[in-house]
């Protein structure tokens, strides 16, 4: 049996080779199999890194900014020194989660240049819905960065501003539209 490469359409985008037997059996198989060309193979593999950086850049900004929320649903107890260490440590996750933010926007912005789909309308749907996250959560969550700015506050201070956070609604504003991302990312409707 031989095996033959024919090379066949899978979608508009995307080439694969598929293996049609024949009667004998080469003795070696060529490695390069396929003659999709080296640029889509450099292109391919590029996205693919692409994807992978996008998703670990997601999972590096929810691990962190999961410490932020966090912290944010504990510290509606009154002030204490555990508070205060709580809101340190909110700073600093603060930080690793805006730069998993901004290897995710980094990535899908080069991704959507790599799989040419600046013209598809779930992208421009997906960062309309992303901008206005982003707004939401810096109006709703601006209280809270008040109060982390005041650790070295008196406890009145930092009780006050506190007592102004609403975490129970940044938390719902995210979840939601982290699903409606998911959503548009997997399904790519339109």
């Amino acid at each position: 049996m031989r095996f033959v490469l024919r090379k066949r359409r899978v979608s508009r985008r995307v080439d694969t080779c598929v293996w049609r037997k024949r009667s004998v059996i080469p003795a070696t198989l060529p490695e390069a199999v396929c003659r999709v060309g080296q640029r889509n193979r450099q292109v391919t593999n590029l996205y693919v890194w692409l994807r992978f950086l996008h998703l670990f850049g997601l999972a590096v900004f929810l691990f962190a900014h999961g410490v932020t929320g966090g912290a944010s649903l504990a510290l509606r107890a009154p002030v204490s020194v555990a508070s205060r260490r709580l809101l340190r440590l909110s700073q600093r996750a603060g930080i690793v989660a805006n730069a998993g933010l901004l290897v995710v926007i980094i990535t899908g912005v080069w991704m959507a240049f790599a799989g040419q789909w600046w013209g598809r309308g779930w992208l421009w749907v997906s960062i309309v819905i992303l901008v206005a996250i982003l707004a939401a959560m810096g109006f709703i969550a601006r209280p809270y960065y008040m109060a982390r700015d005041a650790t070295q506050q008196p406890d009145d201070v930092l009780a006050e501003r506190l007592h102004h956070t609403r975490p129970l609604a940044a938390i719902w504003i995210g979840v939601l539209g982290l699903a409606a991302l998911i959503f548009l990312m997997v399904f790519k409707p339109f």
